[in-house]
């Protein structure tokens, strides 16, 4: 297998060389090299991804597969995924936030905003996911979200706002914007966490986004055991176009609703049936949820190149946050600790950096780091 794997980076060290004189369908060719091993590292499929892009991921992964020991995860020089506030304000004050953002927050300057985005712009991060408080509220989003398009990011945003008057930018990056809308329960639930007609908007976003010609992402939140939210979300996916329904849960970090949720073989299995049931209509399915990682059996190529199955979440691991004043996190969870916090005038590579030393002082297999290093001493789940 050792044998195997010096192999392996012989050709992808070769292929890392060479990138620079590919065509772009050469590139997309080489990517197909490395698509397993991305899989591993939570990378979503990349069918109509920007060359430069691809390049980042290649490069990503031949380099940490140098650098990484036999029998070690993949270590990365510096993140596939960064996750960005846009703006610490957010009109809604969602009942279940575990932002720090609120109607009382002051808002973010443009110019402050254009900077930070520009940075994550200018690293080669191939994924960006924007966030807030409420992003589409934030002065100059679009200039924001056009120099990462710019720089041939793979962007998603997430929101609770309407998406009507972004739907020109949307159009002309179909396929490298994505609309990430949350649900939080069926719909009565969802309203009462994230607002009246919450869910309604959700709907009329589908239809508009639909109506021109894309399809966005649906991110289900698990607050609990209640499954009736599957209900709603298949009916959803019977009356509009779907890319992706991701399965998610509630971190237990700044919340009212901190008991930890417990799944049962039953729940697994009623989750599995539910994901046979949503995959007839949307093209992926993804259960993201922790406590699966440990379920989940390696691939043969990730035995065959001594990579180990993922356990944990990926803070620190291959993903890390900003905030909107600049500062680096772990994950988005962390924002407003300042023990957890790297400084905003590093640059990316330098605030992975650091993030890494933090985030090796975490357990090693900790299913949500967030909940582990925040959880009041004495408690335990």
């Amino acid at each position: 297998m050792r044998t195997a794997r010096n192999l392996v980076n012989s050709l992808f060290s070769r292929t890392s060389e060479l990138l620079s004189t590919l065509s772009p369908t050469e590139v997309v060719d080489a990517f197909g090299m490395v698509r397993s091993i991305a899989a591993v590292a939570g990378c979503p499929d990349a069918k109509r991804m920007d060359p430069r892009a691809l390049t980042d991921i290649i490069e990503l992964i031949t380099d940490a597969l140098r650098r990484t020991p036999y029998g070690r995860p993949l270590e990365f020089e510096y993140p596939l995924i960064i996750s960005v506030s846009a703006s610490n304000y957010c009109p809604f004050a969602c009942s279940n936030c575990y932002s720090n953002a609120g109607v009382t927050s002051a808002r973010s300057r443009t110019h402050d905003r254009l900077q930070i985005f520009a940075k994550v712009a200018a690293s080669k991060t191939p994924f960006v996911i924007v966030s807030g408080g409420e992003p589409l509220v934030a002065d100059g989003i679009e200039d924001c979200l056009k120099l990462l398009l710019d720089s041939g990011k793979l962007v998603y945003l997430s929101t609770n706002a309407l998406v009507e008057k972004h739907l020109g930018l949307a159009r002309q990056n179909n396929g490298r914007l994505s609309f990430i809308l949350p649900v939080w329960g069926n719909r009565k639930r969802h309203n009462a966490k994230r607002g009246a007609n919450s869910f309604e908007r959700v709907e009329q976003n589908l239809a508009v986004l639909n109506a021109a010609g894309l399809k966005p992402h649906v991110l289900v939140v698990l607050s609990d055991t209640d499954f009736s939210v599957f209900e709603d979300v298949e009916r959803l996916t019977r009356s509009y176009m779907i890319e992706v329904v991701t399965i998610s849960r509630r971190i237990d970090v700044g919340r009212v609703e901190t008991a930890p949720i417990k799944f049962s073989q039953d729940h697994w299995r009623q989750l599995q049936i539910w994901q046979r049931k949503l995959q007839r209509r949307v093209g992926l399915v993804a259960c993201d949820l922790p406590e699966m990682h440990g379920q989940k059996s390696s691939g043969p190529m990730q035995r065959m190149l001594g990579l180990p199955r993922h356990e944990g979440c990926s803070a620190g691991n291959w993903m890390m946050h900003i905030d909107d004043a600049g500062q680096g996190y772990p994950c988005f969870s962390f924002e407003g600790q300042r023990d957890q916090s790297v400084a905003s005038e590093l640059s990316i590579v330098e605030q992975w950096k650091k993030i890494r030393t933090l985030r090796s002082h975490f357990p090693v297999g900790a299913l949500c780091v967030a909940e582990h290093s925040m959880r009041p001493k004495g408690v335990t789940t």
